[in-house]
């Protein structure tokens, strides 16, 4: 036994040397199913299936025209491509009218830092990748989405110990990216990029009657209190029972970025929702299912 979890069929070596087979995403040792390599998530909507670092097999969402063929948009050039799934050679090209669409900070949010990462890789689209890191310094923590409007939301990260885009880049593109330092013509650039990050739409119209008597309830239970403003959000950390404060999240397009909370431990927006009425007004009974349904409905209309 080499000791190492992510080995198996551990054999002596001719030198003596206890050499184990790299287990592969499929959980076989010596296989092939190794990251980068071809794999088939299931999903229809979806091609290019590969093995991530982390084992999930993911696909390149597409969409489809109306026979059958992969429809995609080129930035620059600007551009439709149309492609026949079962003959990928076979192609069709729609110039779009407009000059070319070059922006620094798209550039630099989709290129790689320098360790085979880039900002779009845990922020696909400028959302979230859906997934809960786990950091020795600090614990659990959920992959904030970006497309929430940035903008005057400062400082950030969940603990809020960045005050500004230059302690972010510097934190997470050099720190955690292994990028080189960006000056500060860049770090405007992205800067400018994340905070145009479109907030995707709600998932529920905000005429919806249960949306409605969401957000009277919003505003009974208090919840504006710490949700305000254009991004229902705050610049302010506050105490939820740990030994940490954390920053107020924006609610826009919340419905959009399960799991909740800064740990991922809320697994959908109900459970978010009591676990957060457990923590600030405890002592209180937890409202019926029904006032549940209806806070989620106005989350969802956000």
């Amino acid at each position: 036994n080499d000791g190492d979890p992510n080995t198996g069929n551990d054999p002596w070596d001719a030198n003596c040397n206890c050499v184990g087979q790299l287990i592969d995403c499929e959980g076989t040792p010596g296989g092939s199913a190794l990251p980068g390599t071809s794999c088939n998530d299931g999903d229809s909507n979806t091609i290019n299936d590969q093995w991530t670092a982390s084992c999930q097999c993911v696909g390149t969402a597409v969409t489809f025209d109306w026979h059958g063929w992969i429809v995609a948009q080129s930035r620059s050039p600007a551009q439709l491509v149309r492609i026949d799934p079962d003959d990928p050679r076979q192609t069709m090209v729609v110039p779009l009218d407009g000059a070319p669409r070059r922006d620094t900070g798209h550039d630099l949010f989709h290129l790689d830092a320098g360790a085979g990462i880039s900002c779009a890789t845990c922020h696909p689209e400028g959302g979230d990748d859906g997934r809960v890191w786990h950091f020795a310094e600090i614990g659990s923590r959920h992959t904030p989405s970006l497309a929430v409007g940035l903008a005057g939301t400062a400082p950030f990260h969940w603990e809020g110990d960045l005050a500004n885009m230059r302690a972010l880049v510097d934190d997470v593109h050099m720190g955690r990216m292994g990028g080189s330092p960006l000056d500060d013509d860049h770090v405007d650039a992205l800067e400018s990029f994340l905070y145009a990050i479109p907030i995707p739409g709600a998932t529920r119209a905000r005429s919806d009657a249960a949306a409605i008597r969401g957000q009277a309830l919003f505003g009974q239970w208090g919840c504006g209190s710490c949700h305000a403003g254009e991004a229902l959000a705050s610049n302010e950390n506050v105490s939820l029972g740990f030994d940490y404060g954390l920053q107020v999240p924006g609610l826009r397009g919340v419905a959009m970025h399960p799991p909740f909370m800064h740990d991922g431990r809320a697994a959908d927006l109900p459970a978010a929702v009591r676990d957060m009425l457990v923590r600030t007004r405890p002592g209180q009974p937890m409202p019926p299912d029904a006032e549940i349904d209806d806070m989620v409905a106005f989350l969802e209309s956000l």
